[in-house]
Formats: structure tokens, C-alpha cells, sequence
């Protein structure tokens, strides 16, 4: 078997039907479908097995809720293809997306590809060829803009203990190990940013937390690769990053809109000007 999706789904009724058809209809067919169903408590369950009903290639875990790290780890134990991929329940993928990866593998360790981001109203392409560097200063962590090969990803899980940052810590575990690289210049996912309900649109000062967090645990893989000083201004970035947006959101939060704009302007214009000097 050539691909193994991993779709983790948690109250994802609004959406579920649209990712799941576009998968259903790549015209490239050798593949598996893990959907886990993390505990949703709208009938995402019941869209699953209905849009899934008589298609082997769709497996259906239904598992108490534990977050998207834990559904994506059951996905792992369960996946049998010779690549990894993910998409989330909100987002979509082109027809030809395996299709196209499938002419790219040939033992490639990481096959990255280019994605539209949409909203309600617009749809923008995204062209960003990713490596070590830029995964540690954040650009481009997230996991489902990625094909990975299993062999090289077999041990490794998400994290847990955190609940942002998750894909942070993978993307930079992947990019430390692995030996090949191949980027798709062609937008083959869908990344709707219109969801208001996602995990990036909520609970900001919690999950900014969490991403510092995840950026000192990089920070110690990278000591422990002897990759720190190679990566050191990298690293500063990143947490420049955290910095600026965690005091965004408190302030997006806590001040009287007026005011707000006003200062954030400016303690942001201040810190643009003179950079993150760690």
C-alpha cells in the first residue's frame, strides 16, 4: 500500500463531508483512510460511517476525547502504508494530490507540496519550500503540507502533554532525521482558515504558552543533535514569534479596543525595529 491518510476529527460535522470526498475521489487509489473520531460530540461519527459505508479503503476509530496529538498517534499505531499523510477535518485536498506524490516517492524520505490557503471569499496560493531552518523559526511546521515515509517516522509520536505546538516538535524531529527531501511546487491542499472553531482560534494565551514550551524543547533536541549554534538565530526567531504573539492576543483581550490599536502599533513597531536580541 503506497499512502496512509490520517484524518483526526473532533466535532468536525460542518466540515467532514467535504474532506472526506475529496479524498474519496483522487485518481490515484492505493491508499488507506484512518479516520479518528476524537470523542466528537456532534454526529461526526455518524457522517463518517455514513459517507464511508461499503469503501474498505475507510477505517473509522471512535476514541474518547483526548485531543488532536492523541488521535493523530492512534492513526500512527494503526497506519500500514508506505507513506504518512495528514489532513485536517476542515481542510480539503486537490484530486490529484497522491497522485502526484506517488511520481515523487521512490524512497524519498519527506515530500513536501504547496497548498491554497481559503477563506469564505478568497482562496491564495502558498509556495513556501521548507527546510531545517525555516521548521525552527516556524515557517511552515504544520504537519499536513508533508508526505512522510513510515520507516522514517515509525518511532516518533506527537506530544501529548502539549496542546499547541504539537506540530512544531514532529516537523523539527522529521527534518533532524531524515536524509532526502522533495518539494511539489504545485498547491495540492486546501487549508481553510475561515474555521473559527479551530484549535488556532482559540484559547490564544494558553496555546502561546504551549508553543514556548514546544520552542524550548526544540531548542534542547537541537543541543543534543550539536545542531544549537547552527540554529541559534534560528531559534531566536522563533522566539521573537511566541513573544510578539503571545503579547498580541493578551492585548487583543484585555484593552479597550481604541487603546488597543493604538499601543499595539506601537510596542510592535518597536520591536520590528529592533529585533529579537535573545
Amino acid at each position: 500500500m503506497m499512502f496512509s491518510i490520517i484524518i483526526p476529527a473532533y466535532n468536525a460535522s460542518r466540515y467532514i463531508a467535504r474532506c472526506i470526498e475529496s479524498v474519496k475521489v483522487q485518481t490515484f487509489t492505493d491508499f488507506e483512510c484512518i479516520i479518528v473520531n476524537d470523542g466528537s460530540k456532534d454526529n461526526t461519527l455518524e457522517l463518517c460511517q455514513s459517507l464511508t459505508e461499503g469503501d474498505c479503503r475507510f477505517v473509522i476509530i471512535d476514541i474518547p476525547n483526548g485531543g488532536v496529538s492523541n488521535a493523530r498517534n492512534m492513526g500512527l499505531e494503526r497506519a500500514k502504508g508506505e507513506y504518512i499523510l495528514f489532513v485536517d477535518a476542515d481542510d480539503w485536498v486537490e484530486p490529484t494530490w497522491l497522485q502526484e506524490l506517488s511520481q515523487q516517492c521512490s524512497g524519498t524520505d519527506v515530500i513536501q507540496f504547496d497548498y491554497y490557503e481559503v477563506g469564505n471569499d478568497t482562496r491564495q496560493e502558498i509556495h513556501i519550500d521548507s527546510d531545517l531552518a525555516m521548521i525552527i523559526r516556524g515557517d511552515g511546521a504544520v504537519v499536513w503540507k508533508r508526505a512522510y515515509r513510515r520507516e522514517l517516522i515509525a518511532d516518533l509520536r506527537f506530544d501529548t502533554s502539549i496542546k499547541a505546538g504539537e506540530d512544531y516538535l514532529f516537523s523539527t524531529q522529521v527534518f533532524l532525521r531524515s536524509q532526502s527531501y522533495r518539494h511539489i511546487g504545485r498547491c495540492l491542499y486546501n487549508y481553510y482558515v475561515a474555521n473559527q472553531q479551530s484549535a488556532m482560534h482559540s484559547g490564544f494565551a494558553e496555546n502561546f504558552g504551549y508553543q514556548l514550551l514546544a520552542t524550548s524543547r526544540v531548542e534542547r533536541m537541537l543541543k543534543d543533535n550539536g545542531m544549537y549554534e547552527a540554529h541559534k538565530a534560528d531559534l531566536r526567531m522563533r522566539h521573537y514569534w511566541c513573544i510578539r504573539e503571545l503579547s498580541w492576543r493578551w492585548l487583543m483581550q484585555n484593552m479597550p479596543e481604541g487603546r488597543r490599536r493604538r499601543f499595539t502599533m506601537k510596542l510592535l513597531n518597536s520591536l520590528l525595529k529592533r529585533g529579537y536580541r535573545g
